[in-house]
């Protein structure tokens, strides 16, 4: 069986700007066009545009590139519902023939090399990632009660039955969800066909949680990237990743899952999907944003 995408998560990043983050090769004309990527804190998609990753990196080479060709481009990003990212680059001015990533850039997308290969179409090239992007989490089923409120005080009830409360004024929201199969590595992930993440990396890996590579990212180094940092979550993966107007939470990962995530067999004698607690605690002020 296969385990489509549901909910998501996406944790911030930092991104230094290097003098050629990206770096487009032509034929003719201009033969070298380099990108910087703007240093900034980042999330891959479940983020506002400005603080969006892939959209980023693409608003900037529509801009480098049509200031430094002296005509029309256009870069489109694109994330499938199983975290693959498409770079397109439309334009009736020349096409690149080539492209280099930065290191920490083409594995952070998805690409196979710093060096991806270019699809050629009529007036467009596009450079699509052979993995799912890192820093985002994609689960298959998430359920569990809705957002509970928490203020700091006390509350007490007098001999005469009068309730006596102190509390601060802040309202924090916390949830805690139990993920159902979610496929265990990337191999029971790819021979099944599922779009949601792996839970665990390949097992050479499970010493570098985190680490950024060129491998295929998992919901443990996800998680290891969420100390300190806040994550956009989806309940709805499905219409956030498509839709820039939908709401999604801003959230941080709750002590139980950022220190000791743990994971059970869906069904003990298959180990193919696991299943675990994902607690997020939401902030008393701005919890929610769009990717507008």
């Amino acid at each position: 069986m296969s385990a489509p995408a549901s909910q998501a998560f996406a944790t911030d990043f930092s991104h230094t700007a290097g003098a050629s983050d990206v770096v487009f090769t032509f034929a003719s004309g201009v033969l070298s066009v380099p990108v910087t990527i703007p240093t900034s804190t980042y999330r891959m998609w479940l983020a506002p545009l400005v603080g969006c990753f892939p959209r980023t990196v693409t608003n900037t080479c529509t801009t480098e590139l049509t200031l430094v060709r002296g005509a029309a481009y256009t870069c489109i990003a694109s994330l499938s519902a199983a975290g693959i990212f498409t770079l397109r680059i439309v334009s009736a001015s020349g096409l690149p023939t080539a492209v280099t990533f930065a290191d920490g850039i083409w594995q952070r997308l998805g690409f196979s090399s710093a060096t991806p290969t270019l699809t050629a179409g009529t007036g467009l090239v596009d450079i699509v990632g052979t993995r799912p992007v890192w820093h985002l989490a994609i689960l298959a089923a998430a359920t569990g009660p809705y957002w509970q409120p928490s203020q700091a005080g006390g509350a007490e009830v007098t001999a005469g039955g009068v309730v006596y409360a102190v509390a601060a004024s802040l309202t924090a929201w916390s949830r805690t969800l139990k993920v159902s199969f979610q496929p265990t590595t990337p191999t029971y992930r790819a021979t099944h066909g599922c779009e949601a993440t792996a839970m665990c990396p390949d097992e050479q890996y499970m010493n570098s949680l985190g680490e950024l590579a060129a491998r295929e990212s998992s919901v443990y180094d996800v998680i290891q990237g969420a100390r300190n940092a806040s994550c956009g979550y989806t309940n709805d993966w499905r219409t956030a990743r498509t839709d820039s107007n939908a709401r999604f939470w801003r959230a941080y990962l709750a002590p139980e899952t950022l220190l000791s995530a743990s994971t059970t067999p869906q069904r003990a004698e298959w180990l193919a999907y696991c299943a675990w607690e994902l607690g997020l605690v939401a902030p008393s002020s701005a919890a929610s944003e769009t990717r507008a």
